[in-house]
């Protein structure tokens, strides 16, 4: 049971980790209504430059 847990927990971690991956560059996210949510400039995954949050 111990060893089932711990590896839920690392495939979850792993799931989590990939999905915050982010290709250089420019990035825009957007509310469920269409509408600008937050814009900004990611390089080697890290957030750089001045976000801005609407």
């Amino acid at each position: 049971m111990k060893y089932l847990l711990m590896l839920t927990f690392a495939c979850l971690t792993l799931l989590a980790k990939a999905q915050t991956n982010h290709p250089d560059g420019p990035y825009k996210e957007y509310y469920e209504n269409g509408q600008l949510k937050q814009e900004g400039f990611y390089k080697n995954d890290k957030k750089i430059k001045v976000w801005k949050t609407y």
